[in-house]
């Protein structure tokens, strides 16, 4: 079938001269119709370049959600948008991080409810090794000042085994941890036994002559009839780090610079 032309078609337009482009064009039915047929229904959205970053945080956050969600077992806790930025602050710290001191917010993520979320956002695998190794320094602290489990155990020993020059402060707090168990009834598990000759193993010449003494006293109170001789051997192989005095400065020997009744505690150490 032929189509008819419209009397205003392409042909007539052509032939018009001297046109007004700002006159009102009147535009035949038929094709208007015709040109709708190449149009789309439904055109898409246009997107500004703010509109497709806020997509792409909004899908990271999703993206989180999901993982946290995932791993811990229970729905992650939206997340208010002023602590994301400042832990994105944190994550370009630490990812350039040398030496120095590190920002208030990190120092606080062990403290908080959904460390795990919020350490996830750090973007721990972009991190320096010296914000590696303070991170390790900082949880192996946490570890030690906590409620005793066997993963405790687990955990220390494994970090342990990685052979950090840890601060004194951290080998302070780990040797308090076992210290700890000064006066406990019940049998200590192999997995403390093995933590413990792990520590000394790796830092027996870092550690002082009060803390090798309460330690080899503590061996006696809490013996392993297997680890304990190696543990005892260990400790006393390396010259201490103080050489014979108190590092804790008041002169006194090993438990009395404890204090009575403080050993089976877990209060800060005092030395």
């Amino acid at each position: 079938m032929r189509m008819r032309n419209s009397p205003t078609t392409l042909e007539k337009a052509a032939k018009m001269t001297g046109v007004d482009h700002q006159a009102e064009v009147v535009v035949d039915p038929d094709d208007e119709r015709a040109i709708e047929m190449f149009m789309k229904k439904n055109p898409p959205t246009r997107h500004t370049l703010a509109d497709i970053i806020m997509e792409k945080l909004t899908e990271k956050q999703r993206e989180v959600e999901t993982v946290m969600s995932d791993v811990s077992g229970f729905p992650m806790p939206q997340l208010d948008p002023r602590v994301l930025e400042v832990y994105r602050g944190v994550r370009e710290v630490l990812s350039k991080y040398r030496s120095g001191k590190l920002p208030k917010a990190f120092k606080i993520i062990p403290a908080l409810s959904n460390w795990e979320q919020i350490l996830y956002f750090t973007e721990p695998e972009a991190w320096t090794a010296a914000a590696m190794y303070q991170a390790t320094s900082a949880a192996m602290l946490k570890i030690a000042e906590m409620e005793y489990s066997g993963a405790n155990s687990i955990f220390l020993r494994l970090l342990l085994d990685k052979k950090y020059a840890l601060p004194y402060r951290v080998l302070d707090a780990l040797v308090y941890h076992f210290l700890g168990f000064w006066t406990e009834k019940r049998q200590l598990p192999v997995l403390w036994h093995q933590c413990l000759l792990t520590l000394a193993q790796g830092y027996k010449a870092d550690l002082a002559t009060d803390q090798k003494e309460a330690l080899l006293e503590l061996l006696r109170l809490q013996p392993h009839p297997q680890l304990s001789p190696e543990i005892r051997r260990e400790l006393q192989s390396a010259v201490p780090r103080d050489r014979g005095r108190c590092s804790c400065h008041h002169g006194m020997t090993a438990v009395s610079c404890l204090g009575p009744g403080r050993i089976g505690g877990q209060q800060e150490p005092s030395w």
